[in-house]
Order: structure tokens, then sequence, then C-alpha cells
């Protein structure tokens, strides 16, 4: 995926984390993918992807807790920046 502009939206983000999900998701569990995952496996296995993300951070010698820390803070503004849909 490529961006169309300056600042990715929402969705553009998500369809990348998606990606990212479903390679960890098929490696992870043996070619399945998030959409046949129970939820309580899906969360499960995004959470293991943070993790090891946070692992991955250490080993390149960066602040993994700071990192989580800013991409709360991130996340958090965003969605604020988000249109509210109509339900």
């Amino acid at each position: 995926m490529s961006y169309n502009q300056a600042e990715p939206t929402s969705h553009e983000r998500a369809e990348l984390a998606e990606r990212a999900v479903r390679y960890f998701v098929g490696t992870v569990f043996k070619g399945r993918s998030p959409t046949t995952l129970h939820d309580d496996d899906l969360t499960d296995a995004m959470s293991d992807l943070i993790c090891d993300l946070m692992h991955y951070a250490n080993q390149q010698g960066l602040d993994a807790e700071y990192m989580l820390m800013r991409a709360k803070m991130n996340y958090g503004l965003e969605v604020s920046d988000e249109p509210v849909l109509d339900e």
C-alpha cells in the first residue's frame, strides 16, 4: 500500500495493520486467516504481535515502553479527528 496523500486516513492505516495481522496470524496459526479466528484468539494474536514488536524494538536499542505510550497517544489523537459515523 502506498499512501496517496501526505497524511494517511485511519482507514488506510487500518488496512496496513490488517496486512501485518494477516501475515502474523498466517504464520503463527499455520495458514489461518484472522477472519477465521474466534474473537479471543484474534485478540491474543494481535496482542502477541504488539508484544513481538516491543521485543524487536528492544533488540534495535529502542525504548519499547516509550513507543507504546506514543502509539497510544497518536491513536487517541487520530481517533478524535475521525468523523463520527451515523448509526
